[in-house]
């Protein structure tokens, strides 16, 4: 009472200066990192989480220096089954930026489509390293939407982010879906540009597309321009048997896809040794850098340009102990072998009949330096059936490959149940093409060959004679199994080296049961069908060293004390085995095949 007497504040005003004090108490709500990042319209914004759910349209987000990734959604709030986001930008910038946004073309529940249009992302002037979250920039995995009229850019950045979960994580872009879960996702008019960067991938794809139902793509445009990317794969055998940081897998309608590589360099390291060995695997594993798996009939103007690159891809073994270890046992077979592309066309292995038409490829001032345990090639088109009934068409297509150089070795480890091995500039197997023309100028390959696999013995085998019988192939241009017509070749001015990994003889010797065929030719043709065909050599030249032990005994009972002909060596300008009409095979003034280092040993 006389603390009141001497204030002279009424018990009344006693109790609004203590609310006033409690109120000022109080403190401001904490904010995140990542809300404290985040400018809407040029306003500093305060948001509660890391998601924003973008309710208004012709909005602009910078996000300058985030630590946290936050993630982008449609407001799907409303009971319209239809919501249309339009005009939305995002920039991504920032010295200190450690955690790149996640924009989830997606609504929930997903009954709901959103319609996208018009949406930006830009990522520029960044210095980070990152470790992802798993999900990609722009996803649209397992929901139902419809992008247009849209963008995403990588500008003047160096970026290095990896993946530590299981399996392989997405990066850039994401289009999949599981059995579960269809995904009705409409891509039209995309274009994603990367220029003046240096990338840095551990476990992950660039762009993955997978689909399991009928997704459209349409007017897609990829852009790299000046760009420096160092990937590793370290858990290969988790990421299932094709890999392409450009992956496109079960495509149902892709048509006016547009890729466009300028002065890039690609360093790559695939460990093919990193396996679990509780686990047999037998099976050939791919990397390249653009992956295409048609699936039905309506792909069509595919366009794959590069110009002034560089791809060096190397695999390499981690568990060279353990690897070593198991070899000797014929019983475990825990390894399995790399395939190497920079592109690769795949077709389903069921004879479902797939359709691609106006593939376009141009290949110009570009070097390839490739080493992998099965084989190695610029461009390999794999499809499904014989040359009488081919399930894989192609048809429209332009294939140039102009000033190219191509350092290949094929070397390592193989599954007990491999024994073909390739080194080609451009492979095609059981396919149709149709109105193709394929020119291949001023190129020169150069294939290191280790025939069969040192490492350890291949046998019993399961040929006749109970041994096994190694296939190994070098050309510029291999076509097997295909049918041709209205097909127009030519390969002018183009060397080919084939040698054994250390740059000397191969020799055909018959070791732990095996024999032994190579096949080396600028250009073959086997168990083909030719209509309408024109083939055309010139100014090019061939080069192999090859020696041949004859009339090995076998070594494999019953068979101990016969004689036979094991090893057999082909090298030639050109092989053609197949039916032929109407069609012509020229070889012009200045082609030559250097045979003075064939030799046979007795």
């Amino acid at each position: 009472m006389k603390l009141m007497l001497q204030i002279g504040f009424t018990p009344a005003h006693l109790h609004i200066i203590f609310i006033i004090s409690v109120i000022a108490l109080v403190p401001f709500p904490a904010t995140t990192a990542a809300a404290a990042c985040v400018k809407i319209n040029d306003t500093l914004s305060f948001i509660a989480n890391t998601t924003i759910v973008v309710s208004s349209n012709s909005t602009t987000y910078l996000l300058d220096s985030c630590t946290e990734p936050i993630r982008f959604e449609a407001d799907c709030s409303t009971t319209t089954a239809s919501v249309t986001v339009s005009n939305i930008t995002i920039i991504v910038e920032g010295s200190k930026t450690s955690a790149l946004p996640t924009v989830a073309v997606s609504c929930s529940p997903v009954d709901h489509a959103p319609n996208w249009d018009a949406l930006r992302i830009a990522l520029r002037n960044l210095n980070t390293n990152l470790t992802s979250n798993g999900t990609a920039i722009l996803d649209t995995a397992s929901t139902k939407s419809v992008l247009t009229n849209s963008m995403l850019t990588i500008e003047d950045s160096w970026i290095s982010v990896g993946w530590n979960g299981t399996g392989l994580a997405p990066w850039f872009l994401n289009v999949a879906n599981t059995p579960s879960n269809t995904n009705d996702f409409s891509g039209t008019n995309l274009t994603f540009a990367i220029r003046n960067c240096t990338l840095h991938l551990r476990n992950m794809k660039f762009m993955f597309f997978k689909t399991l139902s009928t997704v459209v793509m349409r007017s897609i445009s990829v852009v790299m321009e000046g760009v420096h990317m160092r990937i590793w794969m370290d858990r290969i055998v988790e990421f299932g048997n094709r890999i392409g940081m450009f992956s496109f897998d079960n495509n149902f309608a892709v048509s006016e896809f547009d890729l466009r590589f300028t002065n890039i360099q690609v360093s790559t390291v695939v460990n093919i040794g990193a396996m679990n060995f509780s686990v047999i695997l037998t099976q050939e594993i791919s990397w390249s850098l653009l992956y295409f798996h048609i699936w039905g009939e309506n792909s069509s103007e595919l366009n794959f340009i590069v110009t002034n690159s560089t791809f060096n891809i190397s695999q390499e073994f981690s568990n060279s102990a353990t690897l070593q270890s198991v070899l000797p046992s014929v019983e475990i077979d825990d390894v399995v072998c790399l395939l190497v592309a920079v592109m690769y066309v795949d077709t389903p292995p069921t004879r479902v009949a797939v359709k691609l038409s106006a593939l376009h490829v141009n290949v110009t001032n570009t070097f390839l330096l490739g080493n992998a345990s099965s084989s190695v090639q610029l461009m390999y088109v794999s499809g499904d059936g014989t040359s009488e009934v081919n399930t894989t068409v192609l048809d429209d297509i332009r294939i140039v490959v102009r000033n190219v150089s191509m350092i290949a070795e094929r070397s390592g480890v193989l599954p007990l149940n491999t024994t073909i091995t390739r080194c080609n500039v451009l492979a095609f197997e059981k396919s149709s093409l149709y109105g193709a023309l394929i020119v291949v100028q001023d190129v020169e390959a150069h294939c290191y060959m280790e025939i069969g696999d040192k490492k350890r013995q291949h046998y019993p085998g399961v040929t006749t004679f109970g041994f096994v019988g190694w296939i190994t192939r070098s050309q510029l241009l291999y076509m097997h199994n295909c049918l041709l017509q209205d097909f127009n070749a030519s390969i002018v001015s183009s060397q080919l080296t084939v040698e054994n990994i250390q740059g000397g003889f191969i020799t055909l010797g018959f070791t732990h049961g095996a024999g032994i065929l190579t096949f080396f030719d600028i250009a073959a043709f086997s168990f083909v069908v030719a209509v309408r065909c024109s083939i055309l050599l010139e100014g090019s030249k061939l080069t192999a060293a090859v020696e041949i032990p004859v009339d090995f005994p076998i070594s494999v009972a019953p068979y101990r004390d016969l004689l036979f002909p094991s090893n057999i060596a082909q090298v030639a300008a050109m092989t053609f085995a197949g039916t032929v009409t109407n069609s012509s095979v020229e070889l012009r003034e200045s082609t030559s095949v250097v045979r003075s280092s064939l030799r046979a040993l007795n």
